[in-house]
């Protein structure tokens, strides 16, 4: 049982947008997706190390423990293809591993840049070998970014790419409707934000 200032799992942080839904019970798998792209219920590892055993979890409201969110394996919710949160990543960071034939190589030296200045290993959301490059898209808390923004900087086996920018993802529960992404895109388009990427799971959609 986990005691929270929030009233359970919702579909989006009652913190910041009004009208958001609480849940009172969604599955593992659904809960470590929205963990992974944002939410900030739990760390995203301790919820795949309560899938990976089976362990159900009561998340409680505080200020009320009958109310909140049972958390199992497996729940029937909703009709497939119903969004069940939103979450996002306030900072999402690249970096680029030049002159590297193999991903293997770049994720070695990544490494030592990592183990040179003493700093774990960022949440990495992405990433790709293209040519002679790997390219890597993570996130983290502030204060590690900013360390390994330091590290990078300094370092002539690694650069950075680009602005730090933003994600939103939509957790789905069942699957992804397939013209979600262009909803999305075009919904953000109209309030001129633009988009760079598009990441999708069986379980969600986030935009970069």
């Amino acid at each position: 049982e986990i005691i929270k200032e929030v009233e359970g799992i919702c579909s989006a942080d009652p913190n910041l947008i009004q009208g958001t839904k609480c849940y009172g019970q969604v599955s593992h798998d659904a809960l470590l997706d929205m963990c992974f792209w944002g939410a900030k219920v739990l760390h995203y590892r301790s919820v795949e190390l309560a899938r990976n055993l089976d362990v159900s979890l009561s998340i409680r409201f505080s200020e009320d423990h009958q109310r909140g969110t049972q958390v199992r394996h497996e729940v029937n919710m909703f009709e497939q293809q119903q969004v069940l949160a939103v979450n996002s990543h306030k900072e999402v960071h690249h970096l680029e591993v030049p002159e590297v034939p193999t991903m293997a190589e770049g994720w070695k030296r990544f490494g030592a840049l990592l183990d040179q200045h003493q700093l774990a290993w960022p949440q990495i959301l992405a990433a790709t070998h293209e040519g002679t490059s790997l390219r890597v898209m993570y996130t983290s808390d502030s204060e590690h970014l900013v360390s390994l923004s330091r590290a990078i900087a300094d370092s002539k086996a690694t650069r950075a790419l680009r602005e730090p920018m933003s994600s939103l993802s939509l957790t789905c529960h069942g699957s992804v409707a397939t013209d979600l992404g262009e909803k999305v895109v075009s919904t953000l388009a109209g309030a001129g934000i633009l988009v760079a990427k598009i990441l999708q799971s069986p379980l969600s959609l986030t935009i970069v």
